[in-house]
């Protein structure tokens, strides 16, 4: 499977698209030589579904994910679940269901049994609903319940990608623990039992942002020579893994912006240099966001930070949670005191960068904590 991420937001219209635009996105899919795409925390427009039938584009379908756990949450998802499924299981496209994505509202599994039942639970309500497609009750980590085995891993080393998934003893589900960041890949007692290895995310390259411009992603690039180069070179080192696919992030990037593959706006990409490091260096070239849990690439994520003006000292009082010289940068991975992140936002009232870009004004997280 050679898939890219497919988030769908348009630059005026967020979510909604003309017949027209939904058409040439599965055209462009094609074009650009990928033979799916992976719908990332939104259900699909049905219009789009007929077109990647038409084209003979694979989908995985995928939930949007709740915030937090709870009763309300459960019934809500299983609920709209259902109906998702049931809406779109006629159609030749959908290849996989994936109802979690991150472990996103069920933020725990491995030490909550209840949120463990929940997501397996959803495995086996997917099964029922369509017992002809593969299910991933979880997909990136903390995996159960599952027909693949998707894994997230945002190095930005295309030598560490060939490193990690390039080995016949992986592709048989011999995962280390942690691996390959914080967060654990497979919960206590999963055995493999020939579930296909997928790298369901890697990549996340952007240009580098202009100046006072929000930036979503794990690592920037200033030119576009650049930025081919980096695709190139980590698509490669995915197809020479031998795993059963990949899933390229992303399709497009979700700003008003386009990366070298998007063409929303219509409008060249024209990122100024950037007045830090373009590249934090080994060990920091992860990305803020990179890899499992968010914990890798502080010092890159740091200096885009003071490359940008950021604040000298953090706005949480903390004091500690960056160094005065490079500030706070607003990703809880440099956080250690995990003040405003344990409200659901960062210190500038804005979801941190895993929510894709997601903002509510200041505040918002108390009220959700």
């Amino acid at each position: 499977m050679r898939l890219a991420l497919q988030q769908g937001y348009w630059p005026d219209s967020h979510l909604a698209a003309s017949a027209d635009e939904l058409r040439r996105d599965a055209e462009l899919a094609k074009e650009a030589g990928l033979n799916g795409l992976r719908v990332h925390q939104k259900l699909e427009d049905p219009r789009f579904l007929y077109w990647a039938d038409r084209l003979g584009l694979m989908l995985w379908a995928e939930m949007p994910s709740a915030f937090a756990f709870g009763t309300v949450t459960m019934e809500r998802v299983v609920r709209e679940w259902t109906e998702a499924v049931s809406r779109d299981l006629s159609h030749p496209s959908i290849v996989a269901w994936v109802p979690v994505n991150e472990s996103w509202s069920t933020p725990n599994p491995a030490l909550v049994p209840q949120q463990r039942h929940f997501i397996d639970s959803l495995y086996h309500l997917t099964k029922a609903l369509d017992p002809s497609r593969p299910a991933v009750s979880n997909d990136g980590w903390e995996i159960s319940a599952a027909d693949i085995w998707g894994v997230h891993d945002y190095t930005q080393q295309a030598s560490v990608l060939r490193e990690r998934y390039g080995h016949a003893s992986l592709r048989q589900g011999e995962f280390t623990d942690p691996w390959p960041g914080a967060k654990r890949l497979l919960l206590p007692g999963v055995l493999h039992q020939g579930q296909p290895v997928v790298l369901s995310e890697f990549g996340g390259t952007t240009f580098e942002p202009a100046e006072g411009e929000a930036w979503f992603g794990y690592d920037t690039v200033v030119t576009r020579e650049e930025y081919a180069e980096r695709l190139s070179s980590l698509v490669e080192a995915a197809v020479d893994s031998g795993l059963a696919g990949f899933c390229f992030t992303q399709f497009t990037e979700p700003s008003r912006r386009p990366t070298a593959s998007s063409r929303r706006t219509g409008r060249p990409s024209s990122r100024p240099p950037s007045s830090g490091p373009s590249s934090p260096g080994p060990g920091a070239a992860d990305g803020p966001r990179a890899g499992p849990g968010g914990r890798r690439g502080r010092a890159g994520a740091a200096y885009r930070t003071a490359a940008r003006g950021g604040p000298a000292r953090p706005p949480c009082g903390g004091g500690k949670a960056a160094s005065p010289t490079l500030g706070c940068s607003g990703w809880k991975s440099l956080c250690p005191r995990r003040r405003c992140h344990r409200k659901g936002r960062t210190p500038a009232g804005r979801w941190s960068g895993r929510y894709r870009g997601r903002s509510v004004p200041a505040g918002a997280g108390d009220r959700a904590a």
